[in-house]
């Protein structure tokens, strides 16, 4: 039989540690995002202007900070963005 932390450790994405290691995610809990060029330069992070891990943004403040993350670091246009949006308010 399986200990639970035998499960749980299946469950992780080979190197997501190390990646949360590097970019000062280690103690922001999941999800913890970041988004990156193709070379891997960082466009933009979970962190909120309080320096708190967004997640996946709940509350109508955290969805505001994600969607202006989204919308400064991609090409989407404003209709897409806003569709992004719905999905997190509905929750």
């Amino acid at each position: 039989m399986f200990r639970k932390e035998e499960i749980k450790k299946s469950l992780e994405n080979p190197g997501g540690q190390e990646l949360m290691n590097k970019y000062n995610g280690e103690n922001a809990g999941l999800p913890f995002w970041l988004i990156l060029t193709p070379k891997g330069e960082v466009l933009a992070d979970s962190f909120d202007a309080k320096g708190e891990n967004l997640g996946s943004p709940a509350t109508p403040e955290e969805v505001t900070a994600f969607i202006a993350k989204i919308e400064k670091s991609s090409k989407l246009n404003k209709e897409e963005a806003q569709t992004i949006e719905k999905v997190f308010v509905k929750k």
